[in-house]
């Protein structure tokens, strides 16, 4: 994966380019000569032909060839779905609705590009040292809302609250986009390999495609 423009992400997904444009929410497939140049540049292997014609389409900023690609995010390899205590649940799930309650307003009411930018924001203010709530409590009280309050089509406010509530307590989290072909996309959140409300097998199906 790597950002291409201020607004533009891409992945290959085995060698079909995948652009995502965060100011739009909207994700395109990429054809043409254009593929092929897109491709060499993922795959780390452009040449200047390629560059020069990812610039001219407009699909490549050429700030971004100076910055840091962003590492991917580690391969999930357990969930805490699998190890879940309803009972260690109850006291943050009240906290987790209203978590919930706010991210799906700013879903419904905010820009993409609005909404991750604050996920960001979020991830550089300061930690606790020592976190307060495990991220096993904070799965598990995410996982007693959902039993109450089925968000299935909501994956992308859902991992907003998750990220928020476990960054407020403490945590390392990661919101990371992916996508699958034909075009389908899912959002989630782990702290290093571990899932929070998703299990390793259907995360397995997407590529990520932006990490915040």
């Amino acid at each position: 994966m790597r950002q291409i423009g201020r607004d533009l992400h891409a992945c290959l997904i085995g060698q079909t380019p995948v652009i995502l444009n965060i100011a739009s929410g909207r994700y395109q497939l990429v054809r043409g000569p254009t593929r092929d140049h897109l491709t060499a540049l993922l795959a780390m292997k452009p040449s200047v032909e390629d560059i020069a014609a990812l610039v001219r389409a407009g699909l490549l900023d050429p700030a971004t060839m100076d910055a840091e690609c962003a590492a991917a995010p580690v391969a999930p390899t357990c969930s805490h779905l699998d190890l879940i205590k309803f009972r260690h649940g109850w006291l943050l799930a009240p906290v987790a609705l209203v978590a919930l309650s706010i991210a799906v307003i700013q879903v419904r009411r905010d820009a993409l590009r609005t909404i991750l930018d604050r996920v960001e924001e979020g991830a550089g203010k300061p930690r606790l040292t020592l976190p307060i709530f495990s991220e096993a409590m904070v799965a598990a009280a995410f996982q007693l809302v959902r039993q109450f309050l089925p968000l299935d089509n909501h994956c992308l406010a859902r991992s907003i609250a998750i990220s928020r509530m476990l960054r407020r307590f403490g945590h390392q989290a990661t919101l990371v986009i992916g996508i699958q072909l034909p075009i389908a996309a899912h959002c989630w959140v782990q702290c290093e390999d571990r899932l929070m409300a998703d299990r390793v097998d259907r995360i397995a199906a997407f590529e990520p495609i932006l990490a915040r």
